[in-house]
């Protein structure tokens, strides 16, 4: 069966890599250029190997924050009303702008999560400077340029080169209780203030 005859060692070391910091298979197949049946055989075979064990997830955890809709509160809840994502087992900001960015991460900060958790994933063209866009992100969030995966889309769109100089960075926090909450607090500050 040649699903699993994968000769490239640096290609089975980055699905590791991506597989085990909790990426969806979809997206690793595109990442690999690779069909999803053969991402799934070559991780069914790594296991099988003993190569790697399954993917680890964190347990879940129960949030019982309370916001205090001070201006911090109001702007991350405001933020990720608009750029944040609404369904899944996520909480996941997504923007091009180091100053959204900064203010959502001291947001989320300020709450009782586990900072171990955050994941950092980094949208660049291929036309992008990659090593400088990597050191943008990594000095604008405070955490080590190893810890922000690149994900590289297809493009020869001209504005994209240019309007995006560093990418989109996603700000990732895997909890569905967390997810819970800020939608809460978002609801209630849509009370606040549509009267």
């Amino acid at each position: 069966m040649n699903y699993v005859r994968w000769t490239d060692k640096k290609k089975v070391s980055k699905l590791q890599k991506l597989y085990e910091s909790g990426e969806d298979i979809s997206l690793i197949a595109r990442m690999l250029d690779e069909k999803k049946e053969r991402v799934y055989h070559k991780l069914y075979y790594l296991r099988r190997a003993g190569i790697m064990t399954a993917r680890r997830y964190y347990p879940e955890e129960t949030f019982a924050h309370k916001f205090k809709f001070d201006k911090l509160d109001i702007l991350g809840l405001a933020l990720y009303w608009g750029e944040g994502t609404k369904r899944g087992r996520v909480c996941e900001f997504c923007n091009s702008s180091p100053e959204m960015i900064s203010i959502f991460l001291k947001f989320l900060k300020r709450l009782p999560i586990n900072k171990e958790r955050l994941a950092f994933r980094l949208f660049l063209y291929e036309n992008s400077d990659r090593e400088s866009s990597l050191n943008f992100w990594s000095e604008t969030c405070g955490v080590a340029a190893n810890k922000i995966l690149i994900v590289t889309k297809k493009s020869d769109n001209k504005w994209n080169r240019h309007n995006l100089p560093h990418g989109t960075l996603s700000v990732r926090y895997y909890s569905i209780s967390l997810h819970k909450t800020v939608l809460k607090g978002i609801e209630r500050l849509k009370e606040m203030y549509s009267a």
